[in-house]
């Protein structure tokens, strides 16, 4: 047959959800409290599952504290854990993906955007604006 053009696209987003499924069983044999997931769990499982590294996420805090811009890096199929960098390429947060899915639930946690320019353009813009200051 013809391969599809768009296999290789999503393959990597089916392995993450087929990932994803299994570490929900894993969490959900662990836990036998845990309640099935909800439809809406469902489709944030399968929205995170697309989700590439270098997306942007917003975490957001109860009033006290400012919310915190967070850069996906890595996850985890293993474990199902997302690991999380700041603007300066630190770790700052890893988070489970029952985690993940409550925070997306609860609005607590919003998808912002893929980073689209790369390091290079990143850094000249950060020099210019340095420039600009001074």
């Amino acid at each position: 047959g013809v391969p599809d053009p768009g296999a290789a696209s999503t393959a990597p987003a089916a392995r993450k959800l087929s990932a994803i499924a299994r570490q929900m069983e894993r969490q959900d044999d662990c836990d036998q409290e845990a309640a099935a997931l909800s439809a809406r769990e469902q489709a944030l499982a399968a929205s995170l599952a697309a989700v590439e590294f270098g997306t942007w996420f917003e975490f957001r805090r109860d009033g006290s504290r400012p919310r915190q811009r967070l850069k996906l890096c890595w996850y985890s199929p293993v474990s199902g854990n997302y690991m999380f960098v700041n603007s300066a390429g630190v770790k700052s947060a890893v988070k489970s993906l029952r985690e993940m899915l409550h925070g997306l639930n609860d609005g607590t946690i919003v998808i912002l955007e893929r980073e689209q320019s790369g390091l290079f353009e990143r850094a000249t813009a950060a020099v210019l604006l340095r420039l600009k200051r001074h």
